[in-house]
């Protein structure tokens, strides 16, 4: 091994000098800064670089635990932190938990934070993963999937605007874009898409319910139940319609002509002109049609109604079809509703209980409530919660969202460029960033922040560590509680610490080093040495000192000429002007100038100032004299003094006596008196207060009397009773039974509990409980609570007698309730009662009486009503309504009659046609129509244009005029017509017309054809069909769905799908292992969890975990095999391969060589003329070349 090291060393070290000799022999003068050409100009220890000669910066590994590169970018900590500067380009990582790069000045970057966040941004391209959420933000494309269950994304498209697409494994899949959109729920076999260009839409629900609208044609079916048909022509007029209801009930109508049949007993086929007014009641069809305004038809499974050609209404058991003016609507109760405005202005589908969506104009709303889930979207603004979890809100400037309790952000944007965010990320990891700096937080791991402003970056990372650049050059970097280091260049400060080994501060000044228990302090006036804890000595300027612990200290000052001596216990200490000496603790002795002291501790002290004040101590008694007096005691009996005209003595505990000019105070306790300028104060604690202060005066004898007075008010209490005057009055009492008092014009008494008075110049109120009356000067108000209460409020009064009586009146009404009666008048009319039997009243012009329960009457002019139970009589001024129910019904209305004796005869007539009915036999007369029958065996019906007659369960015949006519058995026949023909035997339907032919085999096949369009619709058990010339779209229920058009095809199977577009989009999912997204400039496979391969132009990124990583940006390349690292760089011919920890070869700049083995032990580096060796992480220098 180690011959192959040593061969392969100086093979690689003839190669360099080889390839040096080939770069020329020119001089190498050119010194650091200089402009140069090649690295050979370049003096020892430079290169050629930008076109100057810069300093080879050489890079420090130690096994691979402390690496830095040679331009100090690069730093790499125990494998744990790794570290590329850069304002271009770099990245930060603190594995397994942190990842951070960023690119071209930071507008690419990537964090990550494993495994609760993901964060990458490639310029206006932004992806956000929270796992499972992934969000994904560019110029074109907004998506947001929750692998592996919901996918949303949306794109836009070639012509600017934006479509979308949802999916909800294996609930829902939806589409979404201008020319229209599709939702598809496999489980529930249920599927809706619209055209928007073609106006084309086709709705399948539970695999039984179909419906599919276009321009000219609109079909609705409830397998096997029900199928509906209409058709208009080419400018939106209807045409003609088609009804089948299981198991054969036919209903057919076109301009001019209504048929209804049925081919089982009762059999029942009519039919009538446009104009017609009519209405059958043949069991189990109930038929009303009138004048082109009304149709109602009612059958088991079939209500129909629709008026004035714009209103419309259709059920068919569950199904509930509405349609008007402005908007139609579709239901399938109870589970799913949707409707539509005309303009297409405004949508709302319900899937109950799973999905509610509403649209109206640029308004978005999707609720679904089983995953806690709803979308909203405005013009300018977005909000929305997924699972409960995922929400997100976007407005102008603002930006916010997150994944609760895993992920928060928030962006807020000014609109001038100044852009502030905050991240969190659980559990305690916070990220901020505004517009002059950036901080990061992953509590207790990290903090990093960078500033915008001056450049500068902080970095503190636990295990502990801490990192701090600067933009002048300062640096600060910790690895506590060993390593400290820090540089300031312009401040030409430097420390390094080795804890506990070496301390070390540097200045442009001074320096110091500390090896324990050794240290060195230099500086520019002398120097500070020592060895701790017993020796320091030490120099500056003219002061020195020494001392050896603990006996013998000395300090000299050479420009005050003094010295200090110490030799435990004793000291001595010189000066110009006195000295200072002691032997400690017992004596003290010294002299400064005309100060000085003497103590011979403790009995005896003696201090004397430069004043001439002294002070002498002497066991308990000392004595100070200054120049105003003097203070004296023999502690702790005798104090006295005197200070200019104060004075003061005590003598503990019975006397004391303050006093000045002014004011004096003798306490002889328990009595004092104190002496003012203006008054004076004594007593004796706690009994006798009394005292004056100009001219307010005071006297307590507690607690029986308390007096206090000034000018104009006094203030007496001798309790309970007490006495308060002043100038607007007074006030008294005796608490708490009297209270009397007066204030101005305002007076008060009360005898508490019985009486309260209180008056004033303007009202009085009075109360003798329970009674009250009070006055004021718009009236007066009483009462004897709580039955009697009176009053008067200017011209309104009042007078109660609860509960029984109650009046209130006032110039325009009265009111008067003596119960159970009432009676109310004003200038409108009244209204009286005795409740709750009797009503009556007037109202203006309108009347009422009710004699509760027999008799009601209403009336107003040119209206009455009487109610006599049971009957009753209505009159209008067009006619009258009676009857007597639930028997008799009579009336009229205009030219309009009817009588009817339920349930035996019943009559309707005006002038042109009446209908009568009497028990199974009806007859029908028109000016043009004559009808009569038997219910249910025989119908016969009249009319200038057609003659049919039906005979129950025999036959039925019809002909009419224009030659058209039909013929019916329970088994068999057949309808002729002008342009179409119909023929059935038994469960077999055919139909031929102009435009389309239907056959039908009933309950098994279905099959129509439209000439017009070109569609086909086949149903045959679980296969449904549909194509025409543009698209195609099969299905077998619940197996396999496929559609296809011009632009795309798609295809579902359980667990697969499948999605190809023209504009060369693709997608394939093998739910939940295989997925693959593809288009024009970008593409995502995964394999899941060991392949992973995204590419996105000319990047592209590739995993097979754990092995094999491959990352490849423009002509860069990064590949990972295992403990193998080969890294492909910019500029041709340069490369980095490195096998973990054992070799290293590297060539960064073309002619340049990098060799290293065991994690940097050994090696051989060339770096332009420049050459070392490494022998035991140790550098040796070379001679350049």
């Amino acid at each position: 091994m180690r011959r192959t090291i040593a061969t392969i060393t100086l093979a690689l070290i003839a190669l360099s000098a080889s390839s040096a000799s080939a770069q020329g022999t020119a001089r190498p003068d050119v010194q650091l800064g200089g402009q140069c050409t090649s690295d050979v100009q370049c003096v020892a220890g430079a290169i050629c670089q930008a076109g100057t000669c810069q300093r080879v910066q050489r890079h420090i590994n130690l096994l691979y635990l402390v690496y830095r590169s040679e331009d100090r970018r690069f730093l790499e900590l125990f494998g744990l932190y790794w570290h590329r500067r850069g304002r271009r380009r770099g990245f930060r990582v603190l594995f397994p938990f942190y990842w951070q790069s960023w690119s071209k000045g930071r507008k690419n970057h990537a964090r990550v934070i494993a495994p609760f966040f993901v964060d990458v941004k490639r310029g206006a391209h932004r992806t956000f993963v929270v796992p499972p959420v992934q969000v994904t933000r560019n110029a074109t494309q907004r998506s947001v999937n929750v692998w592996p269950l919901f996918f949303f994304r949306k794109e836009k498209l070639a012509s600017g605007a934006w479509g979308s697409r949802t999916a909800l494994l294996p609930l829902l899949w939806r589409r979404q874009h201008p020319r229209g959109s599709s939702t598809t729920l496999p489980l529930l076999l249920s599927h809706y898409s619209h055209d928007v260009e073609r106006q084309r839409s086709n709705l399948w629900l539970f695999g039984l319910f179909h419906r599919a609208t276009s321009p000219r044609r609109t079909s609705t079916a409830l397998l096997p139940l029900f199928y509906h048909r209409r058709r208009t022509d080419p400018h939106g007029q209807w045409r003609s319609s088609f009804s089948w209801i299981f198991p054969t009930q036919l209903i057919s109508r076109r301009p001019g002509r209504l048929a209804y049949g049925s081919i089982v007993p009762p059999l029942l086929y009519l039919r009538t002109r446009q104009r017609a007014d009519w209405l059958s009641l043949v069991p189990p069809l109930r038929v009303h049609y009138r004048k082109g305004r009304e149709l109602a038809v009612d059958l088991p499974l079939l209500f129909h109604l629709r008026r004035d050609s714009e209103k419309q209404m259709f059920s068919v058991g569950p199904f509930v079809s509405y349609r008007d003016a402005t908007f139609r609507r579709t239901a399938l109760l109870p589970l799913f509703y949707w409707g539509e405005r005309h303009d297409g202005s405004e949508r709302q589908l319900a899937i109950l209980p799973f999905l509610w969506q509403h649209r109206e104009g640029e308004e978005r709303l999707a609720v679904v409530p089983p995953l806690l889930s709803y979308v909203a979207r405005g013009p300018s603004s977005s909000r929305g919660l997924l699972f409960g979890a995922v929400h997100w809100r976007r407005e102008p400037g603002y930006l916010r969202y997150g994944v609760m309790p895993l992920f928060y952000r928030r962006v807020r944007d000014d609109g001038a460029g100044a852009r502030r965010s905050l991240t969190w990320v659980a559990p305690l990891s916070l990220f901020w960033r505004t517009p002059d700096e950036r901080r990061a937080l992953i509590f207790p791991l990290l903090y990093h922040r960078s500033s915008v402003a001056d450049g500068s970056t902080t970095a503190l990372l636990t295990p502990p560590f801490y990192y701090r650049r600067r933009p002048d050059g300062s640096r600060n970097l910790m690895l506590p509680p060993v390593v400290f280091y820090g540089r300031d260049p312009a401040a030409g400060t430097r420390h390094l610490l080795a804890v506990p080994l070496l301390f070390h501060w540097r200045d442009h000044d001074s320096s110091t080093t500390i090896a324990p228990p050794v240290f060195y302090h230099r500086h520019a006036t002398g120097y500070h040495a020592g060895v701790f804890p017993l020796l320091w000595r030490g120099r500056r300027g003219s002061r020195s000192h020494l001392v050896v612990a603990p006996l013998f200290w000395r300090f000299r000052n050479g420009a005050a000429q003094t010295h200090t001596t110490v030799v435990v216990p004793g000291w001595y200490r010189r000066g110009v002007d006195g000295y200072n000496a002691g032997l400690f603790p017992v004596l003290f002795a010294g002299r400064e100038g005309k100060r000085s002291h003497f103590v011979v501790a403790p009995l005896f002290w003696r201090f004397r100032e430069a004043d001439g004040a002294s002070t002498t101590v002497f066991g308990p008694a000392y004595l100070h004299r200054h120049s105003q007096g003097w203070h004296g005691a023999i502690a702790p009996l005798l104090f006295a003094g005197r200070r200019g005209r104060s004075r003061h003595l005590a003598v503990v505990p019975l006397l004391w006596h303050f006093s000045d000019a002014r004011r004096s105070t003798t306490i002889v306790p328990p009595a004092w008196y104190r002496r003012r300028e203006h008054g004076y104060s004594a007593g004796a604690f706690p009994i006798l207060w009394l005292g004056r202060q100009r001219q307010r005066r005071h006297l307590v004898v507690f607690p029986a009397l308390w007096h206090f007075s000034r000018p104009g008010r006094s203030t007496t209490v001798v309790p309970p009773a007490w006495l308060h005057r002043h100038r607007r009055g007074y006030s008294a009492g005796v608490f708490p039974l009297l209270f009397a008092g007066r204030k101005n014009d305002r007076r008060h008494l009360v005898v508490a509990p019985l009486l309260w008075h209180f008056a004033s110049a303007r009202s009085s109120t009075t109360v003798v409980a329970p009674g009250w009356y009070h006055r004021h000067a718009r009236g007066w108000a009483a009462g004897l609570f709580p039955l009697v209460y009176a009053g008067r409020q200017r011209e309104s009064r009042y007078a109660v007698v609860a509960p029984l009586f109650w009046r209130f009146s006032n110039p325009q009404s009265h009111t008067t309730v003596v119960l159970p009666g009432w009676y109310a008048r004003d200038r409108q009319g009244y209204n009286a009662g005795l409740f709750p039997l009797l009503f009556v009243g007037r109202r203006r012009q309108r009347r009422h009486a009710v004699l509760f329960p027999l008799l009601w009457r209403f009336s107003r002019p040119g209206r009455s009503t009487t109610v006599v139970l049971p009957g009753w009589y209505a009159r209008r001024r067009a006619g009258y309504n009676a009857g007597l129910f639930p028997l008799i019904y009579v009336g009229r209305d205009g030219p309009e009659r009817h009588a009817v004796l339920a349930p035996i005869f019943w009559r309707f007539a005006d002038r042109d046609r009446s209908t009568t009915v009497v028990g199974n036999v009806y007859y029908r007369r028109t000016p043009t129509h004559r009808s009569f029958g038997v219910v249910p065996l025989l119908f016969h019906e009249r009319s200038p244009r057609r003659k049919a007659t039906l005979l129950v369960p025999l036959f039925y015949h019809q002909r009419d005029r224009d030659g058209s006519m039909a013929f019916a058995t329970p088994a068999f026949g057949w309808s002729l017509s002008r342009g179409s023909r119909t023929v059935y035997a038994l469960s077999y339907v055919h139909h031929r017309s102009e435009h389309s032919e239907v056959d039908t085999l009933i309950p098994l096949f279905y099959r129509a054809h439209d000439r017009r369009t070109g569609t086909t619709t086949t149903v045959a058990g679980p296969y449904l069909s549909r194509t025409s010339p543009t698209e195609r779209f099969h299905s077998v229920v619940p197996l396999l769905f496929n559609w296809r058009d011009a632009d795309s095809r798609t295809t579902v199977l359980p667990l697969f799908y499948n999605h190809s577009a023209r504009s060369g989009r693709h997608a394939t999912v093998v739910f939940p292992l295989f997925w693959h997204f593809g288009g024009a400039r970008r593409s995502s496979t995964v394999a899941f969890p060991l392949y992973w391969d995204f590419a996105r132009g000319n990047r592209r990124s590739r995993v097979l975990f754990p092995i094999y990583w491959d990352f490849a940006r423009g002509r860069r390349r990064t590949v990972v095999v295992a403990n193998v690292l080969y890294r492909k760089l910019a500029t041709p011919g340069t490369y980095d391969f490195h096998v973990i920890p054992l070799l290293r070869v590297a060539r960064k700049r073309p002619g340049d060589l990098k060799l290293a083995f065991l994690g940097g032990m050994f090696g051989y580096e060339r770096i332009g003329r420049n050459r070392r060796l490494k022998l035991l992480f140790i550098p040796v220098p070379l001679k350049p070349l």
